[in-house]
């Protein structure tokens, strides 16, 4: 059981790594993409042309960003699951040489019976930043456009 925890513990890690990964890559790719065209405004067709293709990395970037999240909170659920599993397999083992039981509140991932904090999740962040990004290509279009 100890494995199957650890591999799901590493699954869980890759894709927060990724997730996170992705949202840094995106957010350069953007924040350059707007940079670079904000030099180019003479050319009215070639800003139009990079708002187009800057609203679909924004778009690329929100879907690939649901995905992750999805699977990260997925990992968390597994983990949630076999965590008692282990425990007790553990405290099992620590019985038998003749050890004290691991503490109740050691837990990775033990439910907390307190509220959430107040602000934003980590996996609606950057979502939020995704769709500010697309809303900032949309706004440019329309300047350009109506220019």
């Amino acid at each position: 059981m100890k494995d199957l925890y650890k591999l799901a513990y590493e699954c869980r890690n890759a894709d927060s790594v990724r997730f996170w990964t992705m949202f840094g890559l995106m957010t350069t790719v953007n924040g350059g993409l707007l940079a670079f065209v904000g030099t180019r405004q003479q050319d009215k067709y070639f800003v139009f042309l990079f708002c187009v293709l800057g609203f679909f990395v924004c778009l690329l970037w929100f879907m690939m960003q649901i995905r992750y999240g999805w699977w990260c909170e997925h990992w968390d659920q597994k983990l949630r699951e076999l965590e008692p599993l282990v425990k007790e397999e553990i405290n099992t083992k620590r019985i038998q040489l003749s050890l004290k039981e691991m503490p109740e509140t050691l837990g990775l991932f033990k439910e907390k019976e307190k509220p959430k904090p107040p602000g934003w999740s980590t996996r609606i962040g950057p979502r939020l930043m995704a769709g500010l990004f697309a809303l900032a290509w949309v706004a440019l279009a329309v300047i350009v456009a109506y220019k």
